[in-house]
């Protein structure tokens, strides 16, 4: 009751109802839990997290831990699997529900919430189904830390208090960094955004945030494998100048010019709608700073994928947008007391989530089809082990075929029960490996997995008969 009142006596009708958006997007992470879990990258995530009873950290970032808290200890009690994905979807969203709520309460940024939401939605693609991405908890993490940064007094003086407070900041700081490298921009915006809203260059704590993110840098290019997949992205930073003359030919230039007016039109409506707001303020420094550097994340971005990749991964990686665009709105957006353009402006801003639901509504609906997809395959070919070739599937309806034979795995066994699991592999020619289509012991599964045998398997959840895989294309022992 008492924290209720807090509520109520701190946050407007606008800010409450920021918090209501944020509950509307959790209860849309529940809904569509098997949807996302058995999805992408994610559904290997949990895999592995569920095989192992423990955790699991992919590229050395830690704070992938904080999302398996929950989902760990209810593996280890052996919960049914649809329960586990339930736990694991919505085990997102709570950190976001954290987050929001260290931004409002403790920092005063009482609109986090409409940003954090708009920053993991506003970008109208599948990255609502891609729940494993790192990229979303580095954005609600960078929300934090904007607001620690913008919450700070200009009294400030090393006593103990402002001691601890420059800790918490630098907390923020590398959980932001080590959810995913991205975050390195979201400290620089939010830094950069300090020193243009308070023009106080002399502050301390800027200055040793800078220090600290440049060292964790520094380690993180130190000790990133070339050959990793990171690091060959870090390699390419020397090759911008190059790079940037072979404009023409880069696939992902190509990506987010033709997905403006498709997967991204929201973000150019609040773009604009930005521009306009800040002219209106005669903010011209503000203007200057919102418009140059979402255009200097996209350049990066482009050049960084040069080469390209699938549609999903580059729509996460231009989901940072989102922060870019909202954040600095929101800090000013202020309800103007003419009923006329108050009105106009909820009104206006309620379409906008209004359509973000819409597309994971209608992304969810796609995503189920996937599902009786599955059930189609396995009826016709009635076995529970399936090598496919992309050319005896309807690939629009398989969507990411590298992680297809995990995804059926585990949706047949928590939607059917562990005795009529299935796992349906789809590959390309050149991607045959001859020992795991002839062996009773081996699981094919994408390269980036490893290789799975039936000792990997838990049997509490999984069970098949060690048949050889069947396939229209190869006679079988």
């Amino acid at each position: 009751m008492k924290l209720l009142f807090i509520i109520n006596k701190k946050l407007s009708f606008f800010d409450k109802a920021g918090f209501l958006i944020l509950l509307i997007y959790t209860g849309f992470c529940a809904y569509y839990s098997m949807e996302r879990v058995c999805f992408a990258d994610t559904s290997y995530m949990f895999f592995k997290i569920v095989r192992d009873s423990g955790f699991n950290v992919e590229a050395g970032r830690y704070p992938q831990i904080l999302t398996q808290l929950l989902l760990v200890p209810a593996s280890f009690l052996g919960l049914p699997l649809k329960v586990l994905m339930f736990i694991y979807s919505i085990s997102f969203p709570l950190i976001d529900v954290v987050c929001a709520g260290i931004s409002t309460f403790v920092y005063g940024f009482k609109k986090a919430s409409w940003a954090l939401v708009f920053a993991l939605t506003g970008g109208l693609g599948l990255t609502f189904f891609h729940a494993g991405t790192e990229t979303h908890q580095s954005i609600a993490w960078g929300i934090v830390f904007f607001s620690w940064m913008q919450s700070s007094k200009p009294d400030f003086e090393f006593t103990k208090a402002c001691i601890g407070k420059l800790i918490w900041g630098i907390l923020f700081a590398i959980l932001t960094l080590h959810s995913h490298p991205v975050g390195l921009f979201f400290l620089m915006f939010s830094l950069i955004y300090f020193w243009v809203n308070t023009r106080q260059f002399k502050r301390p704590e800027p200055y040793v945030i800078l220090c600290v993110v440049a060292i964790l840098s520094l380690i993180k290019l130190l000790t990133t494998d070339t050959n990793s997949y990171e690091g060959q992205f870090f390699s390419q930073i020397v090759q911008f100048p190059e790079l940037f003359k072979q404009l023409n030919s880069n696939y992902t230039f190509h990506y987010f010019k033709y997905s403006i007016n498709t997967t991204y039109h929201i973000y150019l409506i609040v773009f604009v709608l930005g521009i306009c707001l800040m002219i209106l303020k005669k903010s011209f420094v503000h203007l200057f700073f919102y418009i140059l550097f979402p255009i200097g994340f996209i350049a990066f971005t482009v050049l960084i994928y040069h080469r390209g990749d699938s549609d999903l991964m580059l729509q996460r990686a231009f989901l940072p947008l989102g922060f870019f665009l909202a954040v600095p709105i929101f800090n000013i957006f202020e309800l103007n007391r003419n009923n006329l353009l108050k009105s106009t402006q909820l009104i206006f801003v309620f379409l906008i989530y209004f359509a973000c639901f819409w597309v994971i509504s209608f992304q969810g609906n796609v995503m189920e089809k996937r599902f009786v997809y599955m059930d189609e395959l396995h009826a016709k070919f009635n076995v529970s082990r399936m090598y496919l070739n992309c050319n005896d599937v309807e690939m629009n309806r398989v969507g990411v075929q590298w992680s297809f034979c995990l995804e059926s795995l585990l949706y047949s066994s928590a939607n059917y029960g562990k005795d009529k699991t299935y796992m349906i592999a789809v590959y390309n020619d050149t991607e045959l490996k001859r020992e795991e289509i002839f062996s009773e012991n081996v699981l094919i599964s994408h390269e980036s997995f490893g290789r799975i045998h039936f000792s990997d398997l838990d049997n509490r959840y999984f069970q098949f008969d060690k048949s050889f895989y069947q396939s229209p294309q190869f006679k079988f022992p």
